[in-house]
């Protein structure tokens, strides 16, 4: 039996998020950046919260320039089309990141595999894209910018909550 997480971490994740600053900000992103209130990003295990077909994570990364003091959590599954890999599409990935870091921030990605039923689609092969219909596994990822013990504290309270007998099903 696969075992789905998505819905308690994220749930959790907004419990957690409150015990480390100040104020909670919620963003959604996918094509642009825009702020939403806590009740909307509770949807988030919802699949109906996921209408944008396009993910500019590089968006949701610049965000992190708001506030160099807050911790900011950005959950995601990574997926990167192959035409923002290239060039100068891939430099406005690189940018943000390498921004973050200048700015004497951390970055930590947490990787958890989770239990999957769909399709992914856009997954590059040779002369264009395809989609695959039959995973039944795929991983989500709490990338978190900001001060490193933040970003340690978050981590800690997740493995002690869903990975202390289960370690091989998440990747820090």
């Amino acid at each position: 039996q696969d075992t789905n997480l998505y819905v308690e971490v994220i749930d959790d994740l907004q419990q957690i998020a409150e015990t480390i600053g100040n104020e909670t900000i919620y963003l959604r992103f996918g094509r642009y950046v825009k702020s939403i209130k806590e009740s909307e990003a509770a949807r988030a295990t919802d699949p109906s919260f996921y209408t944008d077909q396009e993910t500019r994570l590089d968006e949701a990364i610049k965000t992190t320039e708001l506030d160099k003091d807050a911790t900011y959590i950005i959950v995601t599954d990574l997926f990167i089309e192959n035409k923002n890999l290239i060039g100068g599409k891939l430099h406005q990935l690189k940018k943000p990141l390498n921004k973050v870091l200048d700015g004497g921030q951390s970055i930590g990605i947490i990787g958890i595999m989770n239990s999957f039923n769909g399709t992914i689609y856009g997954i590059p092969i040779s002369g264009g894209v395809t989609t695959y219909s039959r995973a039944k596994k795929r991983p989500f990822y709490i990338m978190i910018i900001g001060d490193q013990k933040n970003i340690h504290k978050i981590k800690t309270k997740l493995e002690k909550q869903y990975f202390t007998n289960n370690a091989n099903e998440y990747k820090f």
